[in-house]
């Protein structure tokens, strides 16, 4: 199965060299990985010798975020463990492709030099045929790096609440 994000949502930055690719990396690559349960589509997207990777843990003090990947591999199970659990969930009047496009959004990206953070928010729900209604409603981090004019995702911290607690 292969889901094609064409058409279903489109580049915010088509004039903007840096942040097209790393909207392109971060939004229809892993998309399409993930509904297709292959990594492989998005393995060249991180600096593994950097990488690392944090969870929230749907908690906005970081007292609590956990150090879950301290590797690309662990994350790589994490995240086909995750595949495989989509993709037993049938969504009702909704493709699932359709639904990452309408729940998920990168706008805010931070580019200096060879540096990137950006910034990604799911939130929305759909009804489901086999698993109860399901909710996406996190914001994670994404730190990014340039290498050989190719953007590599070095670290990010998941699973952050959407929205954050109040701020001061």
């Amino acid at each position: 199965m292969k889901a094609k994000l064409k058409g279903a949502v489109k580049n915010p930055f088509p004039k903007d060299a840096d942040r097209k690719a790393i909207w392109e990396l971060l939004i229809p690559r892993d998309f399409e990985a993930f509904l297709a349960k292959d990594w492989s589509i998005g393995a060249a997207d991180f600096l593994e010798k950097e990488f690392m990777g944090y969870d929230a843990c749907g908690i906005s003090n970081p007292d609590h975020w956990r150090l879950r990947y301290a590797t690309l591999k662990d994350y790589r199970e994490e995240w086909l463990r995750q595949a495989k659990e989509f993709q037993a969930v049938e969504l009702k009047a909704v493709g699932k492709m359709e639904f990452l496009c309408k729940t998920i959004t990168l706008k805010d990206i931070e580019v200096q030099g060879n540096r990137a953070v950006a910034k990604m928010k799911a939130n929305g729900s759909v009804e489901t045929l086999n698993h109860g209604p399901l909710t996406m409603k996190w914001q994670s981090i994404f730190f990014l790096k340039k290498v050989q004019r190719h953007w590599k995702i070095t670290s990010f911290v998941s699973y952050l609440p959407n929205p954050m607690g109040k701020s001061k």
